[in-house]
């Protein structure tokens, strides 16, 4: 700001040009601004250059991350421009502190700031005075605007209608300020939630979308946290949600209690129970879970990996190789790879084979509506006793609770009636107090227990999902199936005898949340001989023929 006016280039004069909402009625307007700026240029006999004209449309002067003007802040560090046109002070910002650092600061020996509206100098300290006290009108007329605008908001949201912000994915809105439903959005996120409530993780999640070509609400590729915000995202039960952030100091934090909340707002994509069924899901799980598999075990070709283990206690891995051009994969343990068959004699264990034997026991139990029904019929029961048994323990110690606190009433009217000497009042008072703190922690803990009920309401709709994802088993993608038997079964034993080819196989369940089923275990054969053998001894045959020929 110290560059006088006799040392500026005619021919480097750069004008700025900023407009937002914020401004509206205020008569600031993209084309007024530009015909002062220029009028102001043409007084001072300066020349006035298309490419030194910057313009930042629809952008807050609340903030200082502008395109344009990051633009015209280089070139001054580059001592490119030596004065800098504004129409008013606020197009560079509208708050002090920020204006302060720009021209006083940043600017100071560079380039010189004019007005076409206000007279400024800040060489005199006089003009810095007057320059103080515009900056601050304009950071106080800039904090009622913000009061206005977030005041029609809140009313427009009370009235039903959109007060503005990014719209949901899935959403758009109407003339009228209503949403109305994008199909093809909306059948995605119905299709996320699905996904998640089939055991897939925000990553999973994303690549899958990829793959099908579905776009992100950004025309991109998906992200985890923008996955994470779908399933957050009340609207997606038709409930809107307004002011669950505040800006305190400038700053956004989260809110206590929203400002409004509308049910019926949104028309809804998912249905209540698996919103609710998702969020307990999420809470459940911060990391990876045992039936989640972890990424490295879905992402492997063996669709049994991470759930078998050989008759000596170690986990059987897939390993595979090539003979004549066929490739041949096997489960192998772990015991008998590294330390030998004095450790574990069990053999190899044709990948196919078992992993038909074990998905057709799957499609058996839990395929078609006979097999739905009865499962859903097991889950019910459960549920329905344990939160018959729950309502008694916590009617009961309501009740207690209750009776004692009418006990702790009737005591104080005695003693304030003087039926009670203070000493028996005290007396009664503490082993009162007493019995009230422990009627008090079992109505905390019938509460928690509870909740801990809806857990089981949760797996009821997560199997009724994963029920009729089984039913389509033949069009779900590798990792898909595997995370979907992550669910049904805990874990599965095999052994292989060398000597007869015998399979010894037994699956156990998971029916109910961690209650194992066992299935009878099962024999079956395997052809003796591995792949690998059978082509060494056509590989010996060949070379006998050639010595045979030979002779």
């Amino acid at each position: 700001m110290s560059v006088p006016a006799d040392q500026i280039r005619t021919d480097r004069v750069a004008i700025y040009i900023r407009w937002s909402t914020e401004d509206q009625g205020e008569g600031t307007t993209l084309d007024v601004q530009m015909d002062a700026c220029k009028g102001y240029i043409v007084s001072q006999g300066w020349t006035f250059r298309d490419d030194l004209v910057f313009v930042d449309d629809g952008i807050s002067g609340a903030t200082m991350e502008r395109p344009a003007l990051g633009r015209l802040r280089g070139l001054v560090r580059q001592r490119q421009v030596d004065c800098v046109v504004v129409f008013k002070l606020d197009r560079l910002s509208r708050s002090v502190l920020d204006m302060v650092k720009l021209v006083l600061e940043e600017w100071d020996g560079l380039c010189s700031i004019k007005s076409a509206r206000e007279p400024i100098d800040t060489l005199s300290p006089t003009g810095k005075m007057f320059f103080y006290q515009l900056m601050s009108f304009a950071e106080w007329e800039r904090s009622v605007i913000r009061d206005r605008m977030t005041s029609g908001r809140l009313r427009r949201a009370q009235q039903g209608r959109f007060p503005g912000g990014s719209i949901p994915y899935g959403y758009a809105k109407t003339d009228d300020g209503r949403m109305a439903v994008l199909p093809a959005e909306a059948a995605v996120v119905a299709w996320i939630f699905r996904l998640y409530l089939g055991g897939l993780g925000c990553r999973a999640i994303s690549k899958q979308l990829d793959q099908e070509g579905h776009s992100s609400p950004t025309g991109g590729k998906w992200a985890q946290p923008t996955l994470g915000r779908i399933l957050a995202n009340q609207a997606y039960i038709g409930r809107f949600v307004y002011g669950k952030r505040r800006v305190r100091n400038g700053k956004k934090v989260a809110a206590a209690e929203p400002l409004v909340v509308t049910e019926g707002f949104f028309p809804p994509l998912v249905s209540r129970e698996e919103f609710e069924a998702v969020q307990r899901l999420r809470a459940e799980r911060p990391g990876v879970g045992r039936n989640h598999g972890t990424g490295r075990t879905l992402g492997s070709q063996s669709l049994l990996s991470g759930l078998l283990k050989c008759s000596c206690g170690r986990s059987l891995s897939g390993i595979g190789f090539e003979a004549r051009g066929i490739s041949y994969r096997y489960y192998a343990c772990g015991g008998a790879q590294t330390t030998g068959a004095h450790v574990c004699n069990s053999g190899n264990i044709r990948q196919g084979l078992l992993d038909n034997v074990v998905v057709e026991q799957m499609l058996a139990l839990f395929r078609g509506e006979t097999a739905r029904k009865r499962l859903l019929e097991h889950l019910s029961r459960n549920v329905k006793a344990r939160h018959l048994a729950l309502v008694l323990v916590r009617d009961a110690a309501q009740a207690e609770l209750k009776r004692l606190e009418d006990s702790e009433r009737r005591i104080k009217a005695l003693f304030i009636d003087g039926k009670l000497s203070l000493e028996e009042y005290r007396e009664l008072l503490a082993e009162l107090h007493t019995r009230l703190a422990e009627a008090r922690k079992k109505v905390r803990e019938a509460a928690e227990a509870m909740e801990g009920a809806l857990a089981s309401v949760n797996q009821q709709v997560r199997t009724t999902l994963l029920l009729d994802r089984i039913n389509e088993w033949e069009q779900l993608t590798h990792p898909e199936q595997k995370q979907l038997l992550r669910h049904f079964i805990s874990h599965i034993v095999a052994h292989r005898d060398k000597q007869s080819g015998e399979i010894t196989c037994e699956v156990v369940w998971n029916w109910d949340g961690g209650v194992e089923q066992r299935e009878p275990v099962q024999v079956i054969r395997q052809e003796r001989g591995t792949a690998r053998t059978k082509a060494a001894a056509a590989g010996r045959k060949r070379v006998a023929g050639r010595f045979a020929a030979a002779d």
